[in-house]
């Protein structure tokens, strides 16, 4: 089956790499931007991992039940939402290198409204199988619960994929909101309305049928998706709650050596003002690596503008250093170890 879409799959592999030479293109300009080494790993890394995620895909959706018997055009989107979202992300992130905007909300909201309404009118075609569509305990075992829900599904899914796209002409705060909520329901009401539709059957008496033979064979591709999901999801949690800040002071300048982001050295004589503050400083992200752990890279607020931020998650306090017109926010991992690094660089400033 695979080599009926031979060129379908190099060109769509093509695709997905395609930003990999963007990044050797633009190397000389990105060089200048503020985390050099951690915008090349999502240059160069990013793509493989989205490649690896597109075979994956594809080949299951060949392999498993159902999926050979999807229509041209539904089958298409294996094929082809990978390399799109590989192709998005990673320009959302060379834009915010450099410097053509310092909001990315605009550019999720837009590519998620886009690809929800696109799903959206697809859903209704998919034919009942094990890896596209609404996958549910009650869509797989019943073809009739499969085919309501995908009616309803897709219109929900449109209808948030609008409200996701007009949700980019509200302030920042509100549009994030409205937008989380709209994909939120495109989740829950598909979910909820499967659940009753096979309640409503059960109570009515009438049979089920279904399309999807069960195989021996398939236990292994499930297995393989098993092992490749939980993979992906002890990477995340580890990017997610783990990692350090190390100050190294040395004769003429300071280091911070931080864990997933490039490492910031800042000469003494630089340093134009220096502020311990109490508590944290609140602001957006627009360049930079962030998790319930650290947060590090490009940030914006009312007060300071546009600011590099190197702190813990929600520190205890933080210390505010304005260098040459740019201006550091950093942090330790305690209020103490914070307090003994604002000393120590106020003893050799």
């Amino acid at each position: 089956m695979l080599k009926e879409h031979k060129k379908t799959m190099i060109l769509s592999s093509a695709l997905t790499l395609l930003p990999m030479a963007a990044g050797v293109l633009l190397e000389g300009r990105l060089s200048r931007a503020e985390g050099f080494g951690s915008l090349s790993a999502a240059l160069y890394v990013m793509p493989l991992v989205m490649l690896a995620v597109q075979w994956l895909g594809v080949l299951l959706t060949l392999k498993l039940p159902g999926g050979r018997e999807q229509s041209g055009k539904t089958l298409g989107i294996a094929f082809w939402i990978v390399p799109m979202l590989s192709i998005v992300s990673c320009a959302m992130v060379c834009l915010l290198a450099l410097g053509v905007t310092d909001n990315p909300t605009w550019l999720i909201q837009l590519f998620l409204g886009a690809l929800f309404l696109v799903i959206g009118n697809y859903l209704p075609k998919f034919r009942q199988n094990c890896t596209m569509g609404i996958k549910l305990i009650w869509t797989l075992a019943d073809e009739e619960n499969w085919n309501a829900t995908h009616r309803m599904g897709g219109k929900v899914w449109a209808a948030a994929g609008a409200v996701t796209l007009l949700s980019m002409f509200l302030p920042s705060g509100i549009g994030s909101g409205v937008m989380a909520a709209a994909l939120a329901g495109a989740i829950l009401i598909p979910t909820v309305y499967s659940w009753r539709f096979a309640r409503r059957k059960k109570a009515e008496g009438r049979p089920i049928t279904t399309r999807i033979p069960k195989i021996a064979g398939n236990r292994k591709a499930a297995a393989g998706t098993l092992v490749f999901t939980a993979a992906i999801l002890a990477g995340v949690a580890v990017l997610l709650f783990t990692g350090n800040l190390q100050y190294r002071f040395d004769q003429d300048s300071f280091t911070v050596e931080a864990s997933y982001y490039d490492d910031l050295t800042i000469s003494y004589d630089a340093i134009e003002e220096m502020e311990y503050r109490e508590g944290n400083v609140s602001g957006v992200r627009t360049f930079g690596f962030g998790s319930f752990h650290l947060l590090m890279g490009s940030f914006r607020n009312e007060e300071l503008g546009n600011y590099t931020r190197y702190t813990y998650y929600r520190p205890e306090s933080c210390i505010v250093l304005r260098c040459g017109g740019r201006t550091l926010v950093l942090s330790g991992s305690t209020a103490e170890e914070t307090r003994a690094i604002y000393d120590e660089l106020l003893s050799r400033k």
